[in-house]
């Protein structure tokens, strides 16, 4: 049996420095200093010397008693001291393994393995290893799942200009504020320290001021947003530049692998078997003109908050798409050939939320206005503010109206459909289908209307509902899904 990095000894103290508090608390007779209080504090200084040697003795036991082996049939791990955990995953069940290294720590020749299986509720889903590089050289040996195929496969690199526009279609300021809040809890006062110096504030100082003069005629409050929204979107965009940077991905017959990352490094070795669905994504910009991009759910991969589960970033109408066949085995290529559509009746039942969104604004406003006049420039600017996403999501429902559809064979299910403010085209294995609900409104119900709701398996349970499907066709599909699942 092997043992872990050395480094990992550094993981358990930190995870136990919550002990440090008795030599904080010991630390207060120095207060108020004298020479006669930084006396007693060292008179008492083996206590501190004390629980420094117990964080770091617990450290050292517990990767002393952390041991993991491997074979073609096995990957286990037994760790702690006094209660015994044996961890044993089986080969064939891995559905994914990442690797992942950074260019700080290559000396160290550290890399942390990642090995995930579809039993995402149990604990023992998830692996994670902080290994030496011999020995994950070992590991690509013996573990089918990350040994290259002898078959041929299709290798796709994605060029700068296509994960430029990738970062930049995918890019939020709301992603951006998640970054800055997560480096302020993470890195505490240092991180606050750095970033209120006197030159950072005066640097932004310079730059609002910048702002406010150039654009007059808007309150200062909206142009302070808009530069502060504008700055997390910028920080959102190198973030995803960093994540999938040099991104390639290779697909063959039991071959599928993704690597990405450019500071932090990360490769990915998929089961084909083991992917649940395939994603094609847009955007409404993407859309209009013919651009989208390409993900899968499989356990394991994509499924953290910085991370998207991408297989290919962009995809134009020059460059054709990795084969289904090769992603989900029994799956084809070719056009289904039944389809539902959405009906044009069911008009309202697409745009009551954007019509109600920019409805109750607009009142708002008016309202507003005629109670607080002199505020009336920032109301004004505040709703246009709203109305910004609230058209736009009209402009998504009234073109799903057309696009939603739903296409199914023997073999396999296609369908269309807008969530928020992304269009989703999915496809996947028809036994994969673990779920179909009709649901009806009295509004819905006198058009011959519902919206149709189809859950699949996947390590995530979320729900794909398409809208003003007719009614007799969504009962049609239902009953033949029932009738090929039995």
């Amino acid at each position: 049996m092997y043992r872990e990095h050395p480094i990992k000894i550094l993981r358990y103290c930190i995870r136990n420095l919550w002990l440090l508090i008795f030599p904080l608390l010991r630390s207060s007779v120095l207060f108020p200093f004298s020479p006669e209080a930084l006396l007693r504090w060292l008179h008492g200084a083996w206590f501190d010397i004390l629980i420094f040697l117990t964080i770091l003795g617990i450290a050292v036991l517990r990767w002393r008693y952390c041991r993991f082996s491997f074979c073609r049939q096995f990957i286990r791990c037994n760790n702690g001291i006094f209660f015994r955990r044996q961890i044993c995953i089986p080969c064939a069940r891995i559905t994914a393994v990442t690797e992942t290294d950074s260019c700080l720590l290559k000396p160290l020749r550290l890399v942390l393995l990642k090995i995930d299986t579809a039993a995402a509720p149990l604990p023992a889903a998830e692996l994670r290893l902080w290994l030496r590089e011999k020995h994950l050289h070992q590991m690509r040996r013996e573990v089918p799942v990350m040994q290259p195929s002898s078959a041929p496969a299709k290798r796709r690199r994605t060029g700068i200009w296509m994960t430029l526009l990738f970062s930049f279609l995918f890019s939020s300021s709301l992603s951006g504020t998640i970054y800055i809040i997560a480096f302020f809890v993470q890195a505490g006062s240092i991180a606050r320290d750095l970033f209120f110096q006197p030159p950072v504030m005066k640097a932004l100082d310079e730059i609002n001021n910048a702002a406010i003069h150039t654009f007059y005629a808007i309150p200062s409050i909206i142009v302070s947003l808009c530069v502060f929204l504008g700055a997390c979107w910028i920080i959102s965009f190198f973030v995803n530049l960093l994540h999938y940077g040099r991104f390639r991905v290779h697909a063959g017959s039991g071959l599928l692998s993704v690597h990405m990352g450019i500071l932090i490094r990360r490769r990915t070795y998929l089961r084909p078997g083991a992917v649940n669905h395939v994603i094609l994504r847009q955007n409404l910009m993407m859309k209009l003109f013919g651009v989208l991009s390409m993900h899968l759910s499989c356990p394991g991969y994509g499924g953290g908050r910085k991370s998207m589960p991408v297989l290919i970033p962009v995809l134009t109408k020059k460059t054709t798409p990795l084969p289904l066949s090769a992603l989900m085995p029994g799956v084809s290529d070719g056009s289904l050939p039944k389809m539902i559509r959405g009906k044009r009746r069911a008009i309202w039942s697409f745009v009551w939320l954007p019509v109600t969104w920019i409805g109750l604004i607009l009142g708002i406003m008016v309202l507003a206005v005629q109670t607080a006049p002199d505020m009336e420039r920032l109301l004004f600017f505040s709703g246009v503010i709203g109305l910004i996403p609230a058209v736009w999501l009209l402009l998504i429902r009234l073109i799903s109206i057309s696009a939603e559809h739903v296409s199914f064979d023997k073999r396999q299910i296609q369908f269309q459909y807008s969530r928020g403010f992304s269009f989703y085209t999915i496809t996947a294995p028809l036994h994969h289908v673990i779920g179909i609900k009709i649901c009806r409104t009295p509004l819905t119900a006198r058009n011959d209307i519902c919206s149709l709701i189809i859950q699949l398996r996947g390590h995530r349970r979320k729900r794909h509902k398409l809208t003003g499907i007719s009614f007799r066709q969504a009962e049609e599909l239902k009953a033949f899904l029932e009738q090929i699942l039995q």
